[in-house]
Order: structure tokens, then C-alpha cells, then sequence
């Protein structure tokens, strides 16, 4: 059990700092960076759709609601996965101690 709160406590640590990161290196410009580092939003945004508000020559894409719920969903997808990640490794590390 104390294992699985360690685990949670790095998921939930790990995803909210890559998430400033994020956020910090979009607002610098690097927005490949801030992608690369909050991956699973965007993974989430590819079933998201956003609707064309420009026009065929020049396209202007707008997002919904259903982005932002896709953004609020990706943090705790990252960090089930970051979690389930720090619980793989410690369980190995401690078998192999």
C-alpha cells in the first residue's frame, strides 16, 4: 500500500511539473517543447474536433468545449500512467535490492 501512495504522489508530482514546464515553454515559443512534454494532451486533442471559422484559402481553427475537457482529461491520464510507471520501477527496485 505504501508502495501505491509513493507511486501516485510521483505520478501526480511528476505530471503537474511537466505541465509548468509546459506552459512555460509554450509562452516562450517553444511550442514543439511544450507539446514533447505534455504529450498526452495531445494525444487526447486528436479526438477533439475543431471546426474551420476562416475560410477554405485561409483557414481559421477554433476550438470547443470539448477541447478544454480534453486538456482537464489529460492531466489525470498523466497521471495514472506516470504512476503506474514510478510503480513498475519501484517494485523493480526494490525486488532487485
Amino acid at each position: 500500500m505504501r508502495k501505491a501512495l509513493i507511486a501516485i504522489a510521483i505520478g501526480t508530482v511528476l505530471t503537474l511539473s511537466l505541465l509548468g514546464l509546459a506552459a512555460a515553454a509554450d509562452s516562450a515559443g517553444l511550442a514543439t517543447l511544450a507539446d514533447a512534454l505534455f504529450w498526452q494532451n495531445g494525444l487526447l486533442q486528436h479526438f477533439a474536433p475543431l471546426h474551420n471559422i476562416g475560410t477554405s484559402e485561409r483557414p481559421i481553427y477554433e476550438g470547443t468545449p470539448i477541447n478544454f475537457l480534453a486538456f482537464l482529461a489529460s492531466i489525470p491520464l498523466g497521471i495514472v500512467i506516470y504512476s503506474v510507471a514510478a510503480y513498475l520501477a519501484l517494485h523493480r527496485f526494490q525486488r532487485g535490492a
